[in-house]
């Protein structure tokens, strides 16, 4: 049995005590916690006991009240108000206890002693002593008060006796609930006991068949890392994971000793490699590894002395391109110093084109500049004129708005003449009627002349103030059709300034568009001289990279000349150079 499945089955095990321990405990905790079980039956049988003691099940009050209402003669109303209330607390609560989950004895004692008597009692309250108290019978009502009192007697007795049976039935469930307490504490108490002891047990097995071995096994291991191959695990044979261990340190142990046979071998095909990768260091490239290696380096053999055998070939040829290549950049060099002179004059012309179409440029943007002064001064003249037509036309509406007022007030002026001449005939007839009259007559008479003569000299002010508006009124029209013909004038002049501008702005569109052709082809020109003086650049480093090319050519001809190569000794490129 393996140590993973004897740990499930000890901890199982384990774990089914402590369940089970857990269970009774909770159990008995449960039946006698509060809130539990015998607890509720506990706290029923108090509740019990309080209700049969004192109201509603207990009938003092009711006998009191009933006895109250039969012999004080005091509200009738209220005591049967009472009656009624302790009668419906009566009943809810023997109902109550009725449905409730009490003791079955207690509750059929309860139905039928108590509660039977309790029925009738209240029977021939309603049914006898309230009647007799309302037909004022006294005589009914001392007899069925005196039926009640045997009926509340009785009742009491059995009151008290069931009281008494109540708090046998308490002390008989305290007593179960001290005996489930001590079970359920025996209970838990073994159930700790069997614990420890599978604890100790489990612990003991642990050490002598799990902890030792790890022990011996991590020692092993120890010396193992240590460099130490020749100790042989033990414990090889069980069939646990502690033998799963020690065989995979034996495997561990077989190849560590394979790793260090096959370390001593590639020490010795590192200490040829270093020897041959010397001799390639210092330019021998002739020079074969001959001495072979384990069936494992073979190849890398192999694989050097292929890489020497081309590198060997290699050199060679690089010597000869170096050869070609220092011939080449000479050839370059030339050409690009000439390709330099070239590209200097056709930059030195480029720049003299580029300062000619300049000064065109400028006078293109000047002839554009003042075309378009000439239409912003254009436009604001076209403006001042339109400005000067709004005020003609406001002196034309002034004007014959004075015309209109002048008119008014020759009408005004009718009115008064009109006025002054009806004043005239009523001054008149007053003057007839004044001299009709006689003496008494004459003061109104001079009046009447008064007002006769101011009338007269109205009539002759309105003809003159009438005279002159007509003047007035011919004056004005006159000088509105001179108005009239001023505003027409400067519509004219606003056309044709129009015109005029119109055709200043098509130079001045005109002259902005040749100014633009003429910034293209500025620019360009820019962009030639530009990239011809970039070409210059760029031969000038072309040049330069000819130079370094040939330099180089003439470096690489050196080291190459270092090397060893099969056909010839090194130095011999050197001295042929």
């Amino acid at each position: 049995m393996t140590i993973r499945e004897t740990s499930r089955k000890g901890g199982l095990i384990i774990t089914c005590i402590l369940l089970a321990a857990a269970t009774a405990l909770a159990v008995g905790v449960a039946r006698v916690r509060v809130g539990g079980p015998i607890y509720t039956r506990v706290e029923e049988l108090a509740d019990f006991n309080a209700d049969i003691l004192p109201p509603p099940l207990f009938l003092t009050e009711a006998m009191l009240t009933a006895s109250d209402a039969a012999n004080i003669g005091g509200s009738l109303d209220e005591d049967k108000a009472t009656l009624a209330r302790l009668e419906r607390e009566y009943r809810t609560a023997r109902d109550r206890w009725a449905k409730s989950e009490l003791d079955p004895a207690l509750k059929a004692e309860l139905a039928a002693g108590a509660g039977a008597l309790g029925d009738r009692f209240w029977t021939e309250i309603d049914q006898n002593l309230v009647p007799a108290l309302e037909r004022n019978d006294a005589d009914g009502a001392a007899l069925s008060q005196g039926k009640a009192r045997l009926l509340y007697r009785k009742h009491a007795d059995a009151v008290r006796q069931l009281t008494g049976h109540t708090a046998k039935v308490r002390e008989a469930l305290s007593d179960h609930v001290h005996l489930t307490m001590r079970l359920t504490l025996g209970v838990m108490a073994l159930a700790g006991i069997a614990v420890l002891a599978m604890v100790f047990v489990a612990l003991r097995l642990l050490g002598r068949h799990v902890l030792t071995p790890l022990a011996a096994t991590a020692e092993l291991m120890t010396d193992m890392a240590g460099g130490d191959l020749d100790r042989t695990p033990d414990h090889t044979d069980r069939a646990d994971e502690i033998g799963d261990m020690s065989r995979a340190i034996a495997v561990f142990r077989s190849a560590g000793q394979a790793a260090r046979e096959a370390a001593e071998a590639q020490a010795e095909v590192v200490r040829v490699m270093r020897g041959a990768l010397d001799r390639l260091s210092g330019g021998d490239l002739v020079h074969r590894i001959e001495q072979p290696f384990a069936p494992d380096y073979e190849g890398l053999r192999t694989a050097y002395n292929t890489a020497a055998v081309k590198l060997d070939r290699l050199v060679a040829q690089v010597s000869v391109s170096a050869g070609d290549v220092k011939v080449g950049a000479a050839e370059i060099r030339g050409a690009s110093d000439d390709l330099s002179r070239r590209n200097q004059i056709q930059a030195a012309s480029i720049e003299e084109s580029g300062a000619a179409v300049q000064q065109a440029v400028d006078l293109v943007h000047d002839t554009a500049r003042r075309t378009a002064e000439a239409h912003g001064a254009i436009g604001a003249a076209n403006s001042e004129v339109a400005n000067g037509r709004r005020i003609v036309d406001d002196a034309v509406r002034a004007m014959t708005a004075i015309e209109n007022s002048s008119q008014q007030i020759g009408q005004i002026v009718d009115l008064i003449d009109a006025i002054a001449f009806q004043t005239n005939l009523l001054a008149l007839n007053a003057g007839v009627e004044a001299a009709r009259a006689g003496e008494s007559g004459r003061g109104f008479a001079v009046v009447a002349t008064e007002v006769r003569a101011l009338a007269q000299r109205s009539a002759e002010a309105a003809q003159g103030i009438k005279t002159l508006i007509a003047t007035s009124t011919r004056e004005v029209a006159a000088g509105v059709a001179l108005v009239g013909n001023t505003g027409e004038a400067l519509s004219a002049i606003v056309e044709r300034t129009a015109g005029v501008g119109a055709l200043v702005a098509d130079i001045a569109r005109a002259s902005e568009q040749q100014a633009v052709s003429m910034d293209h082809v500025n620019r360009a020109v820019g962009d030639i001289d530009r990239l011809t003086q970039q070409n210059v650049a760029m031969v000038e480093e072309s040049t330069a990279a000819a130079r370094s090319l040939a330099e180089e050519a003439e470096a690489l001809a050196e080291i190459v000349s270092q090397f060893r190569t099969s056909g010839r000794q090194p130095g011999a490129m050197r001295r042929a150079a």
